[in-house]
């Protein structure tokens, strides 16, 4: 097994990186470490060259291990943040009211780390009454990355924080449309629900461009459909003359066949590009937000990147509400209509 100082280093012979399963052998003379296999090869140190000089083998720095018991517990998530933070690093909650006196602070296991926690004051307040990330128990927000990792020159942190739910799933997305990994990578909800997803992410910009083009591809299948309810309520008797003069032809029915085609190449293509056009609209609102003279208040840019991003239920629902109390409305009417 390696010695923890070695771990980071690499075999001077060969130039990989030590693993804890590699069988090391060390110079007697300087300390450096060889794998055993390439030593004996060598037959000596690779680094005889340099003993007894200023450039003779060092033992790689380890980073600088933080002292977690002066860290505060997130509430929401259970990341341990610097008492310097007023909100977690990791899903933006804040952290709450703590007790700064060391003999009166409280402490507490926590179940699953074993680390001890702050007890939180649940008199704090989440000013502007944004909602925290919800945790997740079986990813992290940040999908595997590092919160302080630069994609497009923005910290992953601030991406969490503007994309909120599923930040775990958009994250090692966002870094591969950055480094051009990808051009696209398939989201099953746009496909499926359209401009409804836009709204749900706030990009109304896109909602209305969406749902203009679906609009207008379905205006031959309308007129279709329409001409043939007319017909059948005819038929039964429920109308006694057109309501509308209608007319179904071949090159109507055309129409409909080739834009009901481009309907559905339309949400293939929204499958494939939201997400692209997903880390678009975020990275530039982010950049945006940066730009603003408040954000040289932390507190105030995290609030800024929650407002601007995250998700829009409250629409999605009220809209769903509407069209259903439409469609029971026109159930309710048609009949009466009908017997006038």
């Amino acid at each position: 097994m390696i010695m923890f100082k070695y771990s980071g280093a690499d075999c001077p012979v060969c130039h990989k990186k030590f693993s804890e399963n590699d069988d090391v052998v060390v110079c007697p003379e300087c300390g450096a470490p060889h794998h055993r296999d390439c030593y004996i090869r060598l037959g000596h140190c690779a680094l005889e060259d340099r003993h007894g000089t200023e450039n003779a083998w060092q033992p790689p720095e380890q980073p600088e291990q933080r002292n977690t018991v002066d860290d505060i517990h997130c509430p929401n998530c259970g990341t341990n943040n610097p008492r310097s933070n007023s909100r977690c690093s990791v899903c933006g909650a804040p952290l709450g009211i703590y007790e700064t006196d060391p003999n009166r602070r409280q402490e507490q296991p926590h179940s699953q780390t074993g680390q001890s926690q702050y007890t939180w004051q649940s008199g704090a307040q989440n000013p502007g009454g944004i909602p925290p990330i919800p945790p997740n128990p079986f990813t992290t927000p940040y999908g595997g990355l590092d919160p302080d990792e630069m994609i497009d020159d923005i910290p992953a942190r601030d991406y969490v924080l503007f994309t909120g739910s599923n930040s775990y799933y958009f994250l090692p997305k966002f870094k591969d449309f950055a480094e051009r990994k990808h051009t696209f990578i398939q989201n099953w909800a746009a496909f499926f629900f359209t401009y409804f997803y836009y709204l749900y992410r706030k990009m109304y910009g896109f909602a209305l461009l969406v749902f203009a083009a679906f609009l207008v591809l379905s205006v031959p299948s309308a007129v279709i459909n329409l001409a043939t309810t007319q017909e059948l309520l005819l038929q039964l008797g429920f109308l006694t003359e057109p309501m509308f003069n209608i007319t179904v032809t071949n090159q109507l029915i055309i129409m409909a066949n080739v834009f009901g085609v481009l309907t559905f190449g339309l949400r293939v293509f929204l499958g494939l590009y939201t997400n692209k056009l997903y880390y678009s609209h975020a990275r530039n609102r982010i950049l945006s937000i940066r730009e603003q003279p408040s954000s040289s208040d932390q507190d105030e840019y995290c609030f800024s990147l929650a407002r601007g991003g995250r998700t829009n239920r409250k629409l999605i629902l009220i809209i769903v509400i509407t069209i259903a109390a439409l469609y029971f409305l026109s159930v309710i009417m048609l009949p009466a209509m009908m017997m006038l």
